[in-house]
């Protein structure tokens, strides 16, 4: 399937808040004051556009599994973007895995609440993905699409067409030191197959400076989301 150049460099962040360039804002501008450029202008008002919409970690365990309501303030972005992913950080169980650490258990209500708050994709990538063990990954797994969620992971291919636009996402897990080149060799032979290709990438280290170029970088994927726990900010990222 050939490359549809029109969105080729659609990804970029920027505020337009308190900008000139306010009153040109396309019309799928968000409530936050952001606006999609593409290679830094507003895109023309009856242009279409497909919103894929990326969060970083998503971790609804823990001190918040009794927290109701916690997604309400993202809910309306969220159910809004024709796709919304980001990293589930952790695994539905009852009991951690021996040598889990800092387990990050989820409650099994959990899916039914990331549907409910709008989440299409959530990558399972990550260094908690194993804490309820290899079973509970799989039990994870099974209830985010029982909840209509599907898994992105790193051993194949997520694919997705939305108005004739097809996506292929993958994540990966950069924390565990796995072989980059099969990384680069994934996001290679998804865009063969695909218009866009987005990688979720889980890199950085706790109370840490990160590498700016983890392994996506120079893969020829469209964008890599980046992050780790209460340290390292989410980043965006475009290229061709």
């Amino acid at each position: 399937m050939g490359r549809r150049a029109g969105l080729r460099g659609l990804v970029r962040c920027h505020s337009l808040a308190g900008s000139r360039l306010a009153a040109r804002a396309p019309r799928r501008s968000t409530r936050f004051g952001l606006a999609y450029l593409r290679d830094g202008e507003p895109l023309h008002p009856d242009e279409d556009l497909v919103e894929v919409l990326a969060v970083g970690d998503v971790m609804p365990g823990r001190g918040m599994a009794e927290v109701d309501g916690i997604f309400i303030d993202v809910a309306d972005e969220l159910r809004g973007a024709d796709l919304a992913l980001g990293n589930l950080e952790g695994a539905i169980g009852a009991a951690p895995a021996p040598g889990a650490g800092i387990p990050l258990l989820l409650p099994s209500k959990s899916p039914a609440a990331l549907a409910a708050a709008g989440f299409d994709l959530l990558g399972l990538a990550n260094n908690h993905s194993l804490d309820a063990g290899p079973a509970g990954l799989i039990e994870t797994k099974r209830q985010l699409r029982r909840a209509g969620i599907e898994p992105i992971e790193s051993d194949r291919p997520l694919f997705a067409e939305v108005d004739g636009t097809v996506f292929a996402f993958l994540a990966w897990n950069d924390l565990a030191l796995p072989s980059r080149q099969a990384l680069l060799e994934s996001v290679r032979a998804a865009d063969s197959a695909a218009d866009q290709v987005i990688v979720l990438i889980h890199w950085g280290r706790s109370i840490s400076m990160i590498d700016p170029s983890p392994a996506g970088a120079g893969s020829g994927a469209l964008a890599g989301r980046g992050r780790y726990p209460a340290w390292v900010p989410s980043a965006c990222r475009s290229g061709s």
